[in-house]
């Protein structure tokens, strides 16, 4: 069964259409049928985003390790870095840190967050966090998730699933000097730049790097680095 929206009958892989695409069959939906959604999403949700050309994950990986490294040596770091996943989903990108932390010196205590509790049932089975937490970003999230050195949200803040006023609580995770790794479809950029400018700066953040990739297929997104200064 498939969960209503206003269009009709959505399918599981019709959410990747249209977060990827600008389509409106998501954003008509209400948060629980976004759930139902994902639930049901969960099982060939990796291969949907690897099949899509869906790069995002790598390159997080490799920016959360040169923040861990430049962490270590400026502010002399020689505890595990607590690091956030907001959006975690299945949990790609927290296999992708876990396995190569195996091949590093660096230790790391990784908090998984999603409000689907499928997707976060799936991550639980890899086994590459620390502790998984039923959250949606839209509201702000637990302690546990708070007092980070970094926070990532990859593929969290697209048009009908989130917008700049849920970037607040991403940042709210961090502690002082924290970092957060965020993606911005470069579509969205376009229309809402200055409301997400507006965030950061409500949040007592700086952005302290922004540069454009590759996000999927032909599609590219802004990768933005954010310290915060309070």
């Amino acid at each position: 069964m498939h969960p209503p929206s206003a269009e009709g009958h959505v399918k599981a892989t019709d959410v990747f259409v249209s977060c990827s695409f600008g389509k409106q069959a998501v954003t008509k939906m209400s948060t629980k049928d976004k759930q139902k959604v994902y639930a049901q999403w969960s099982e060939t949700y990796e291969q949907d985003s690897l099949d899509n050309d869906y790069v995002a994950w790598p390159i997080c990986a490799e920016k959360i390790f040169a923040v861990m490294s430049n962490m270590a040596s400026e502010e002399n770091i020689s505890r595990p870095f607590k690091l956030v996943d907001v959006g975690c989903g299945t949990g790609y990108l927290g296999t992708l840190v876990s396995d190569r932390l195996k091949s590093t010196d660096i230790s790391a205590f990784l908090v998984g967050v999603d409000f689907s509790s499928e997707m976060l049932e799936k991550a639980r089975n890899k086994k590459c966090y620390d502790k998984l937490i039923v959250a949606d970003i839209n509201h702000p999230l637990p302690t546990e998730a708070r007092a980070m050195d970094i926070a990532v949200a990859m593929g969290v803040f697209v048009e009908g699933h989130c917008d700049a006023s849920a970037l607040p609580n991403v940042l709210a995770c961090l502690r002082k000097n924290g970092i957060a790794l965020i993606t911005i479809r470069s579509t969205t950029i376009v229309k809402f730049e200055q409301e997400y400018l507006q965030a950061v700066a409500d949040s007592k953040c700086e952005i302290v790097q922004r540069d454009e990739q590759m996000y999927f297929g032909p599609a590219k997104a802004e990768y933005w680095t954010v310290r915060k200064t309070v």
